[in-house]
């Protein structure tokens, strides 16, 4: 089962360690970052072990660990447009926006 948008959606100033509860709870891959109701950036696993590995903490904040410039999609794409755009930047999930 894939989460809802809902329930992958945060606030950039919620801790990692926090994050990190939101990605088990839901099974998610990816967690969007929003601030006043603009995409903010985007949390992965991936990002939070470069965090961990530059000697950062979990109570940082996610917007320490973020990425700011995501891969991310147009609505208007085709799943076709969708797909080949993943492939090309090697990336399992990115925000529609």
């Amino acid at each position: 089962m894939h989460p809802q948008l809902s329930d992958i959606t945060v606030s950039p100033d919620i801790m990692i360690v926090d994050a990190l509860r939101v990605l088990d709870e839901t099974g998610g891959k990816i967690l969007i970052a929003v601030e006043d109701g603009r995409l903010a950036g985007v949390l992965t696993d991936g990002d939070i072990r470069r965090h961990i590995l530059a000697g950062r903490t979990l109570t940082d904040p996610l917007s320490a660990a973020m990425n700011r410039d995501p891969v991310r999609i147009s609505p208007d794409a085709s799943e076709v447009e969708v797909r080949d755009h993943m492939m090309a930047c090697r990336v399992h999930c990115m925000p529609v926006v």
